[in-house]
């Protein structure tokens, strides 16, 4: 006779998955080919940081259904324009997100804070868990790793499910645009990406 099984997954979470490896597939794509020393970058344009937020915690909303998403942007001046390529910069947002949310416990907060510098916009990523073992935050930014994290009651990288790809898409896509991703311990407990 022929068997069948039922699978513990629901069609939702599958839905999502598949978003999910479809979208780390276009975004390694897009890495392989990125090229950090290009003098000249296509579709660098002037975009509204806060439309590119909205749109990153969109993007992960399912992942980000349990957490608080605090989002800081200055009120002066009224918009708060950046030159960007949309697409590049989405992708890096969305990553610092998802990882901010597979890697801390559930409910915790993650606030998106923007600082408006004189040649350029910061934004940063931050949570509150465990932080990250600051002997090994360049392996983070390397394909295929993952970092340990610190802390008493850690939560380690075992079971987490990941490529190790999402730091390193997102560091080359911000050097790409001539910007940087860089790895802080956030005071009080926690990890900051700018």
């Amino acid at each position: 006779g022929v068997q069948t099984c039922a699978l513990p997954i629901s069609v939702t979470r599958m839905a999502n998955e598949v978003h999910r490896v479809t979208d780390l597939l276009r975004a390694a794509r897009r890495f392989a080919y990125a090229d950090p020393s290009a003098t000249v970058m296509r579709g660098i344009e002037p975009h509204v940081v806060d439309d590119l937020i909205a749109t990153a915690i969109r993007s992960r909303e399912a992942l980000l259904r349990d957490r608080p998403v605090s989002v800081q942007v200055p009120s002066d001046p009224v918009l708060v324009l950046v030159q960007c390529d949309f697409t590049l910069t989405l992708q890096i947002l969305a990553n610092l997100l998802e990882n901010a949310a597979r890697y801390t416990p559930p409910a915790s907060p993650i606030d998106v804070t923007v600082t408006v510098r004189e040649t350029h916009a910061d934004i940063t990523v931050a949570d509150r868990g465990p932080g990250l073992d600051p002997d090994a935050v360049e392996q983070l930014f390397q394909p295929l790793r993952r970092g340990h994290h610190t802390g008493d009651g850690a939560v380690g990288t075992s079971g987490i499910d990941s490529a190790g790809l999402g730091l390193a898409i997102a560091r080359t896509f911000a050097q790409v645009q001539k910007g940087n991703l860089t790895y802080h311990a956030r005071a009080g407990g926690g990890a900051a990406f700018v």
